[in-house]
C-alpha cells in the first residue's frame, strides 16, 4: 500500500457550559444568584443569573459562556442571594479550557519532535477539528506500526498525538491510490459510482482528492484526470 486515507475529529473548545447548581441557603428565601470565573469581583458585581422562588433551596441549570477564558483550568463560582440581600458562601467547579486548534501533523511510530512531523490539512469549526488527507506507508517494513496525528492550537501549544494502530503484511501487494476507492489497483467505472454517490457531501475524507473537505468539481476533475490508470 502506498497511500492511505485519514480522517480523524477532535473535542475543542464548547460555546457554553451547562451548568447545574443545587445549593442552600438556610433560614432565607433564595431570590437570585450570580456567577464569575476565577476572580470574585465582589457581591453583586459578577454575572446574575434569575431561579425560581424556592423555600430555602436551589436546583437550576443554565449556559454559561466561555468566551475569553484562559486555556487549561478555570474555576466557575456561584453563589446564591437572599431575599435580605445577603450572599451565601460561592461554591466552585473545575473546567478546563481547549484553544482552537489551527494545525495538525503526523508521523510513524517514533515522534520527531512537536512541529517536525508532515503537516496535513486540517478545518476547525466551533466545537471540534477535523485532519484529512494522504498519508504515506511506502517506507514502512511488514509488522505493527503505530500513526500518530497530533493537532495545534492558536496559542501554539500542541496537544497530545492521537495513536492509530496498523499491520502491515509481509506479502502485501502495494496498492490503493487517489481515486481508487475500492483498492482493486485501478481507477475505474465502480470508483467512479463511489464518487457520484458522494458528490457534494462535506468532510468525506476518503472521496476528497483536494483535500478541502468538500467533494466537489475539483475533485471530479481530478478524477477524471486519472480515470483508468493503475495503481503503482
Amino acid at each position: 500500500m502506498n497511500f492511505m486515507k485519514i480522517e480523524t475529529m477532535k473535542r475543542n473548545l464548547p460555546l457554553s457550559l451547562l451548568f447545574c447548581l443545587m445549593a442552600y441557603l438556610p433560614f432565607a428565601q433564595i431570590v437570585s444568584g450570580e456567577y464569575f470565573w476565577n476572580t470574585d469581583p465582589g457581591h453583586g458585581n459578577a454575572t446574575e443569573f434569575t431561579i425560581d422562588p424556592q423555600a430555602d433551596s436551589v436546583a437550576e441549570s443554565f449556559d454559561v459562556p466561555l468566551a475569553g477564558l484562559k486555556s487549561g483550568r478555570n474555576l466557575l463560582y456561584t453563589r446564591l442571594k437572599e431575599d435580605g440581600g445577603n450572599y451565601g458562601i460561592a461554591r466552585s467547579q473545575n473546567v478546563y479550557v481547549r484553544d482552537i486548534l489551527s494545525s495538525a501533523e503526523y508521523f510513524w511510530d517514533l515522534d520527531p519532535g512537536c512541529g517536525l512531523a508532515t503537516p496535513i490539512k486540517m478545518i476547525s469549526y466551533s466545537d471540534s477539528a477535523m485532519a484529512c488527507g494522504n498519508v504515506s506507508t511506502t517506507a514502512l517494513g511488514a509488522g505493527i506500526h503505530y500513526l500518530f496525528i497530533r493537532m495545534r492550537s492558536e496559542d501554539g501549544s500542541w496537544a497530545v498525538p492521537t495513536r492509530t494502530e496498523l499491520i502491515i503484511s509481509a506479502n502485501a501487494t502495494p496498492s490503493g491510490c487517489g481515486g481508487d476507492y475500492d483498492v482493486n489497483g485501478q481507477v475505474n467505472t465502480v470508483d467512479l459510482l463511489i464518487f457520484l454517490g458522494a458528490f457534494g457531501e462535506e468532510e468525506s475524507c476518503f472521496i476528497d482528492l483536494t483535500d478541502d473537505f468538500t467533494v466537489n468539481t475539483s475533485d471530479l476533475l481530478l478524477f477524471l484526470g486519472i480515470f483508468g490508470q493503475f495503481c503503482p
